[in-house]
């Protein structure tokens, strides 16, 4: 059964402190704007602990408990941020469209994944077990992923020639002009790629383009290593194959 919670960037940030991830709440913080200023912080922090009791996602405990703040978190609450916060990797799906960026990360750890999505004011957080075909329906909508938009053509080429399409002469003519054309009339772009969390910090080395035009859908595969690009079919089933090797770890 899925669980899920919505929160505010304070309740959020509240939780990591719960967690004892002191660090990784003052980098949240300020990636939300909230400078660590400690009378600020706590006056926040204050309000979503408030909040967090109220609606029964933390209670308050005896003296000498061992958490901060006089708080424990609920179960499924804190269960669902340690998730968050220490995932084996992420997956990570980002599109902008209008000059508006949507983004929805899947954290994975075991047999579990915790979609986080943002939402006015914070995020919603669903907990859920691990499933590859949910996660290729939710990049599916997310990119336009359908028989009506995919192209199934495949081919390899340099990433200079990706970075200049009009001199990418590995290109069959008619292809390279049909990627022209889409380029100018581009509806959206994205990306689909996977986070590692090695000690020396978050890593994103492989993923894909996503490119979307009125009449259809790209996926471009990124080969950072071989300084190359693949044109990979974009139909469900494509689709499918690129998050198999992401997840996998044998992207290549």
């Amino acid at each position: 059964m899925n669980e899920e919670f919505l929160l505010s960037v304070e309740e959020f940030g509240l939780g990591l402190l719960l967690l004892g991830e002191t660090a990784m709440l003052r980098a949240w913080l300020e990636a939300h704007g909230i400078g660590w200023q400690e009378s600020v912080v706590r006056e926040r922090l204050s309000a979503a602990a408030h909040s967090l009791t109220t609606r029964n996602l933390a209670r308050l405990v005896t003296e000498g408990a061992a958490t901060d703040g006089g708080l424990m978190l609920d179960a499924s609450l804190r269960q669902t941020l340690q998730e968050v916060a220490h995932p084996a990797y992420s997956l990570n799906f980002a599109r902008v469209k209008e000059n508006e960026e949507e983004r929805i990360v899947f954290h994975v750890r075991g047999e579990k994944m915790v979609l986080q999505k943002a939402q006015p004011g914070g995020y919603r957080l669903e907990r859920m077990p691990f499933d590859l075909g949910t996660l290729q329906a939710q990049a599916a909508d997310f990119f336009r992923i359908s028989p009506s938009f995919a192209v199934h053509e495949h081919a390899e080429f340099p990433l200079e020639q990706f970075e200049r399409l009009s001199e990418a002469t590995d290109l069959p003519d008619g292809l390279r002009q049909q990627l022209l054309e889409d380029r100018e009339a581009e509806v959206f772009r994205g990306s689909l790629t996977r986070i590692d969390y090695p000690e020396s910090g978050a890593v994103s080395d492989y993923g894909c383009l996503v490119w979307g035009s009125r009449q259809r859908t790209w996926l471009f595969r990124l080969l950072p290593k071989e300084r190359r690009v693949r044109l990979c079919p974009s139909d469900p089933q494509g689709l499918r194959e690129e998050l198999s090797l992401l997840v996998e770890g044998r992207y290549h």
